[in-house]
């Protein structure tokens, strides 16, 4: 398993917003975070690139690949941690976000954390 310090992955990230690996959705929703690592474009072009590319992947369908990470999604906003995901937005959101605003408010989150990590390892105070 890869140390990473205070950094939070998105597996723990997921868990904190309340989205567990018992949800059908979970799978697809790593699978989305690893193919924007690899990508960040994905998140400009969710519904005609990411879904299609994740279904390929678990040889589903693109609409069934939505339905599962937006049912993650609704979970989180009526169950889960709302008040953590409003953080990660910055702002109270007034209602539930759509699956690409989910992938993004949960990204640019992601990628704030790992910068205030790498600046807490090299010693630069600034975001850290």
């Amino acid at each position: 398993k890869k140390e990473r310090g205070f950094f939070m992955g998105e597996q723990e990230l997921l868990r904190k917003l309340g989205i567990w690996p018992n949800l059908s959705g979970y799978q697809y929703l790593m699978k989305g975070f690893e193919m924007i690592r690899m990508d960040p474009d994905y998140l400009q072009y969710v519904t005609k690139r990411l879904y299609p590319d994740i279904a390929d992947v678990y040889q589903m369908s693109w609409p069934s690949v939505e339905r599962a990470i937006r049912t993650c999604v609704i979970s989180c906003w009526e169950r889960g941690n709302r008040d953590f995901l409003n953080e990660m937005a910055g702002y109270p959101l007034r209602e539930r976000p759509t699956v690409s605003e989910f992938f993004s408010i949960a990204w640019v989150y992601l990628c704030r954390e790992e910068q205030k990590e790498r600046n807490r390892k090299t010693g630069n105070s600034k975001d850290g």
